[in-house]
């Protein structure tokens, strides 16, 4: 039985290992720091409150934390009011998870544009590491 990503199966290499690596870059990125900054400028974070963010970020790119629970989770992690924690998770959201959601299209479009259906099929049926990446990239979104 092929362990299930989404259930906290796979090891954390395992995961690494099916993210494009636009997703990795994504993360070590002038952008992802940037975005972060603002984010503690714009609503008086501290250093402390500001690694939290950056990790419960990096946690739902990974696919360790479900993307619908990143504002409660913000919330608790950061120890501040839901309200300023809706406000972050919009401005993530924004910044960052709807880039997201382009790369996983570019990803998706450039693989399907070079196979054919039959090569795509089998491709995802010999690779669950692929298929499994698909399903995560159409949750995603």
């Amino acid at each position: 039985m092929e362990p299930d990503i989404t259930q906290g199966d796979f090891e954390i290499q395992d995961r690494l290992d099916i993210l494009p690596y636009e997703i990795m870059d994504l993360i070590d990125s002038d952008l992802f720091e940037a975005v972060m900054i603002e984010q503690q400028e714009s609503h008086s974070l501290s250093d402390d409150q500001i690694r939290l963010l950056e990790n419960e970020t990096i946690l739902v790119l990974t696919f360790f934390s479900p993307r619908e629970e990143f504002t409660d989770n913000v919330a608790e992690s950061l120890a501040i009011e839901h309200s300023l924690a809706e406000v972050i998770g919009a401005e993530v959201q924004t910044d960052i998870f709807e880039m997201v959601e382009d790369i996983f299209v570019a990803v998706e479009t450039e693989r399907v544009k070079n196979q054919t259906p039959k090569e795509n099929q089998k491709t995802l049926d010999i690779n669950p590491k692929k298929a499994e990446l698909k399903k995560l990239a159409d949750t995603f979104g």
